[in-house]
């Protein structure tokens, strides 16, 4: 008896120690049979500039500045993106997306800038340069803003799966 009581009790501390860590269900602290995948990391950029760079552009007017995104496809909402933002012309010129909060501020000539946006909804969104904007232009062809000379882009957000 005596031996035997020590086999007892150490056997039970040992199926006691088994059977509450197989009945201790997963949290956020041991999240040991979480199997979500972490989400999907997004990258893309957007260069933007005017003449003499801008591709087959005229020296001033329409199409004399440009805004090229690249990298945007596969974004859904929801998705977190980064965007570096890189200016190769010689005036300071920023980036906004209409219908969100997304502005990168004042990117100075020859700099970059790093940002992030998390598209809430689906849909087209124009991407543009808001400088000059207020500008008064008797054209009426909103030739004195930068977005009026080329400078924007359409992003497209698809719908999350």
């Amino acid at each position: 008896m005596r031996v035997l009581l020590p086999i007892l009790l150490v056997s039970a501390a040992v199926l006691a120690g088994c059977a509450s860590n197989s009945a201790t269900p997963p949290t956020a602290a041991n999240n040991s049979t979480d199997m979500t995948p972490a989400p999907m990391a997004m990258v893309a950029t957007i260069e933007l500039g005017e003449s003499p760079t801008a591709p087959g552009g005229p020296a001033v007017g329409p199409g004399s500045m440009y805004l090229t995104p690249k990298g945007f496809d596969g974004l859904t909402a929801g998705m977190t993106i980064t965007i570096n933002i890189t200016n190769k012309g010689s005036e300071t010129h920023d980036v906004v997306i209409d219908g969100t909060d997304f502005k990168s501020g004042d990117i100075a000539a020859g700099k970059s800038v790093t940002k992030t946006w998390t598209p809430t909804k689906d849909g087209t969104y124009t991407a543009y340069c808001d400088k000059g904007a207020g500008v008064p232009d008797p054209s009426g062809q909103n030739l004195g803003t930068h977005r009026g000379n080329g400078m924007q882009a359409t992003i497209t957000v698809k719908k999350a799966a």
